[in-house]
């Protein structure tokens, strides 16, 4: 039993989402769900159209490739974020604390060619920055942003009924729910363009 609401997902007859991508329709709007290799708001964008030399990052704002700032690092096959990694262990609250006191916030793997990047770079199980308080809760990203791109049969609460699992972690390329107490590894993300990083 999967214990989200799911939304209803199609190809999009109307080209609304450029290179084969999924349509998630969202009530009057819809979320474009991008394959390997592009990435927008439509999936019209290449993102190796915007590799960056090593530990800078693609900034939007600036519309140039910029310096990821301090000790962060940076990966070409997805170049729009830095990341900060540390094999301390923490749990959900102590992540976002720690994270935000370097400025910076818990990763928000949007796309498969994010996930697919974090699983090959910094391997799997990566807590991500999204949690719910309520079994049935959708779950959306810190910024506010509804998250796809679960696992197989998740997120499924351990199959339980009241809620033991509110928090996600990477799993493979997907997403998989698990309890916010769980400790993991500190995975943090910068960048300065959320607004133009969608699915």
């Amino acid at each position: 039993m999967i214990f989200e609401v799911n939304y209803k997902t199609r190809m999009c007859p109307n080209k609304e989402c450029k290179n084969s991508a999924s349509c998630v329709i969202r009530g009057k709007t819809y979320d474009c769900l991008c394959p390997i290799g592009y990435f927008g708001r439509d999936c019209s964008l290449i993102i190796s159209n915007y590799t960056c030399q090593t530990n800078h990052f693609y900034s939007f704002k600036q519309k140039l490739c910029v310096p990821c700032p301090g000790n962060l690092t940076s990966d070409n096959r997805y170049p729009f974020k830095c990341f900060f990694e540390s094999n301390t262990l923490f749990n959900y609250s102590q992540a976002v604390i720690e994270c935000a006191k370097l400025g910076l916030t818990l990763i928000r793997p949007k796309s498969l060619n994010e996930r697919q990047m974090i699983l090959s770079r910094f391997g799997n199980r990566n807590r991500v920055d999204s949690i719910i308080t309520q079994l049935g809760d959708t779950y959306f990203w810190g910024d506010g942003t509804k998250v796809y791109g679960f696992a197989i049969n998740e997120p499924n609460n351990s199959g339980e009924s009241h809620l033991v699992q509110n928090n996600l972690f990477t799993e493979g390329c997907g997403l998989n729910d698990s309890s916010e107490s769980d400790t993991a590894k500190l995975l943090c993300e910068y960048t300065d363009s959320n607004e133009n990083l969608y699915y």
